[in-house]
């Protein structure tokens, strides 16, 4: 039988003698001097040999099997006389862990950055403070900065998921089927700190750059949609419309080290309201006609953006005409101002291409062909996962009075998908319902504010 001590398990004495034995080796221990008794009687030289494998003095051996024999003569073969008796000893702890928290609750956010600063601050050892994050009494949190909301800003948020309800039964939210969420994001090839997993003795990556404003990069527009079932072609819809690189391959000027003069190379383009108009008339509007499902060809899309100024306008007449040229009934919606929170793009599905983007990369090429292969292969599944995530944002909305003040809900879709029971929508939740109602909110169509009002946080990602 092991102790789970590999130094009692070696089976030969050391030079240290342990002050105590815990319970497990305590028993351990009487079970070796049962093994070599007959009749409650000891073999000859048994408590000498049991105490050096145990690496402890033959009085605490026979200690124990005096205590183990008197409890067998009573009857009890498992006794808890042979259980240590010593409680926890040395200096009292400064801190247990309510009065820890309370004082930790005391210390600004700025004295909370680090575990040294705590430990100086509150005055204990660096030790105990990482033991009070390790078991629980305190716990690591990144925080993020959010748009500022105006007044105006936060009204639009709540009419925006008061929009997004069923009209038909307003305590649940739409299916959000003719939905199109359309954003850009800039992707690198690599990042300015990255995190990996070394074994034991493994050299050290070495990564260098010239300046770390000259990083590989290329901006991308998407779009998404919500994927199902399509009945007529007996295949999925992914909700995957596409998602296409900003700017042009065009013969290199002059020769350099990497290439000959004349090489294609990649050219980023900033995006403008000309090359943005240009990119939903050639890319977006082919890719809907393309591999939208074909039974829902008579319903009317609405494809959302955010308010950057690069954006076109929502009566845009020359992406309409294009949109009347296809046949494609379809209207361009914007989202309110401030509010990353109501595109999917944002919300989620940009940061899970860039996380699951582990392709090696060395030029644009490289990382074109990675981004583009991490959308063929992002599981439709996490991007329905992604459209419950909104409309739990949605709820939050309402809940916090049309501020961004919250986290963002989980609602372990996952397992709840393991089990077959994914709700298709979620209900708008009673305290939702309940501060609408006494807000006296009613549903407008006019709630879109200028896009003017649009910051950085969303022309830029």
């Amino acid at each position: 039988m092991s102790s789970g001590d590999p130094a009692f398990d070696a089976g030969s004495p050391g030079p240290q003698r342990y002050r105590e034995l815990n319970n497990n080796q305590r028993k351990l221990a009487v079970e070796m001097l049962l093994s070599r008794s007959t009749d409650g009687r000891l073999e000859w030289g048994a408590i000498s040999s049991v105490a050096q494998k145990m690496s402890v003095t033959r009085a605490t051996i026979s200690r124990l099997w005096k205590k183990a024999s008197s409890a067998r003569s009573l009857g009890v073969v498992n006794s808890p006389e042979i259980n240590s008796r010593k409680k926890m000893r040395g200096r009292k702890p400064m801190y247990s862990s309510p009065e820890f928290r309370k004082e930790l609750k005391k210390l600004p956010l700025q004295k909370r950055r680090l575990l040294r600063k705590i430990s100086v601050n509150l005055k204990i050892s660096l030790g105990t403070v990482s033991r009070f994050l390790h078991n629980g009494t305190m716990q690591a949190h990144t925080s993020a900065l959010k748009p500022t909301l105006s007044e105006e800003n936060k009204v639009s948020r709540i009419y925006y998921a008061l929009e997004m309800r069923d009209p038909n039964n307003i305590r649940k939210f739409k299916d959000m089927m003719e939905y199109i969420h359309v954003d850009e994001k800039w992707f690198y090839l690599s990042k300015d700190k990255e995190r990996y997993y070394l074994a034991y003795g493994e050299d050290i990556p070495y990564r260098h750059v010239k300046h770390k404003s000259h990083i590989t990069k290329v901006q991308f527009l998407c779009a998404i949609a919500r994927p199902r079932f399509d009945v007529q072609k007996n295949s999925w819809f992914d909700g995957k419309i596409g998602i296409w690189p900003v700017g042009d391959w065009v013969p290199a000027a002059r020769s350099s080290v990497n290439r000959p003069r004349g090489t294609m190379v990649w050219k980023n383009k900033n995006i403008n309201r000309e090359v943005y108009r240009v990119m939903l008339i050639e890319k977006l509007i082919p890719a809907i006609l393309e591999k939208w499902p074909t039974g829902e060809r008579d319903t009317t899309i609405v494809i959302q953006q955010d308010g950057a100024k690069s954006h076109i306008k929502n009566d845009d007449v020359a992406f309409m005409q294009a949109l009347q040229a296809n046949g494609l009934k379809a209207k361009m919606t914007t989202q309110p101002a401030n509010s990353p929170d109501c595109n999917l793009c944002d919300l989620g599905f940009f940061r899970a291409i860039q996380a699951a983007n582990d392709e090696a990369m060395a030029t644009e090429a490289d990382l074109i062909a990675a981004v583009e292969k991490t959308y063929r292969d992002y599981p439709k599944e996490e991007i329905n996962f992604t459209w419950l995530t909104l409309q739990s944002c949605l709820n939050a909305i309402l809940e916090c009075h049309g501020g961004n003040d919250y986290s963002i809900p989980h609602m372990n879709k996952r397992g709840i998908a393991q089990n077959s029971n994914l709700p298709l929508v979620l209900d708008v939740t009673p305290h939702a319902m309940f501060l609408t109602e006494e807000e006296n909110y009613t549903s407008d169509e006019n709630y879109i504010l200028d896009s003017s009002n649009d910051i950085s946080f969303e022309s830029t990602h």
